[in-house]
């Protein structure tokens, strides 16, 4: 079929910005949703949106975008809406035969129906970048006194990397997974060997009289594609420090 140049004309309204924001979802790796975000750090989604997501060049993602990806990604039921939006009498497969550039990119993209059914997309840079800023890492040691004391220092964005990448856990997941009750008993299982928990990060609080948002990384939570970066951001720290003893 031949199709008519009014046609190409008016997909081509529409493509030419499409493929702008393939382009950007790609070039600055806009990936992650909202809820990515809730799942991997374990923090409430209005603190997300407050603390995080208000500070962030997000990208939203306008109804005729998700349409003309859905479109290229084969459903039937966006193009048919996305044709009486265009008005257009053109067979689906004749629009996919002129997006192949756009299914290209999409592919690229990792874009899905599920990151298409939300509003905002966030890059990873700046989520990096937000991690590295939010999170201190805290260690704690015995004193003299017969007390536990604790020292906080900052994150770089190997640290933030791994955490978003591997997921934190909270004082909940561990309750569970130690089959305790209370967050004492959470802390004096921490302090014992074998407790699984590689490191300890906490968003300090801004008032003196609340204690700020503690995570955790679990050893049994890193994959083998992440072993070589677990190593660079604590086992490769010792050594350097062991060095400079």
């Amino acid at each position: 079929m031949t199709i008519e140049h009014e046609i190409k004309k008016k997909i081509d309204t529409i493509k030419g910005p499409v493929l702008e924001v393939l382009n950007k979802i790609i070039d600055e790796e806009y990936m992650y949703s909202v809820d990515n975000i809730v799942d991997k750090l374990k923090i409430q989604r209005v603190y997300i949106q407050k603390e995080f997501i208000s500070k962030m060049d997000v990208l939203k993602l306008d109804k005729t975008f998700k349409l003309y990806c859905k479109s290229c990604m084969g459903d039937l039921k966006s193009y048919r809406e996305l044709a009486e939006e265009l008005g257009i009498g053109l067979e689906h497969s004749d629009f996919i035969s002129l997006n192949l550039d756009v299914i290209g990119l999409i592919n690229r993209s990792g874009l899905n129906k599920y990151k298409l059914s939300r509003r905002i997309l966030i890059s990873r840079p700046q989520l990096l970048e937000t991690i590295e800023n939010k999170f201190m890492r805290e260690l704690e040691y015995p004193g003299y006194d017969g007390k536990y004391h604790q020292l906080y220092y900052k994150i770089d964005l190997k640290h933030a990397a791994l955490m978003l990448d591997v997921g934190l856990k909270d004082q909940g997941d561990l309750k569970s997974l130690y089959g305790v009750r209370t967050e004492l008993q959470v802390y004096r299982r921490i302090r014992k060997a074998g407790s699984g928990v590689v490191a300890k990060y906490v968003i300090p609080s801004e008032s003196d009289t609340k204690k700020g948002m503690a995570r955790y990384l679990l050893i049994e939570d890193i994959p083998h594609s992440k072993l070589q970066l677990f190593r660079e951001v604590f086992l490769d720290d010792n050594e350097d420090d062991n060095k400079n003893d």
